[in-house]
């Protein structure tokens, strides 16, 4: 099952604590303690069912498909140009070079073998090498 990484979402945008009260009153209206179940989808110990998570959606002004961290793909030329949130990876299909960025700065580069790689095995590469940048 795929999860929103919560805490990820309220740290790049610099949500205040007063910021993150109102989410969880918006999210949580009828329970007594929304910042403590607010807490919970924070830690894991929970998830947020549909409403929940377009309800986030419009507060946040965040596109649903986005909140799952999900990668986005365009062409340009020979090169398949993958951007999720502040990482952009380009993938040149001619040198099978890959260049993965964090704010337009470079931080892994590689070549891979086309023919020894999926689409899923490509962007689980790339997830890998992002949890290894921000560690």
């Amino acid at each position: 099952m795929q999860t929103i990484d919560l805490e990820k979402i309220i740290r790049e945008l610099g949500l205040t604590k007063e910021g993150k009260f109102i989410i969880a009153q918006q999210i949580f209206p009828e329970n007594k303690y929304p910042v403590l179940a607010l807490n919970r989808i924070i830690s894991g110990e929970a998830v947020l069912d549909a409403n929940q998570i377009s309800k986030l959606s419009m507060l946040l002004g965040i596109p649903i498909d986005q909140l799952f961290g999900s990668w986005k793909t365009i062409k340009h030329k020979q090169t398949y140009i993958f951007t999720n949130g502040n990482y952009r990876a380009e993938l040149d299909t001619i040198t099978w070079q890959l260049l993965i960025f964090d704010n337009n700065s470079l931080f892994h580069e590689e070549v891979i073998f086309p023919p020894s790689i999926t689409v899923k095995d490509l962007l689980s590469l790339l997830n890998k090498q992002i949890k290894n940048h921000e560690n």
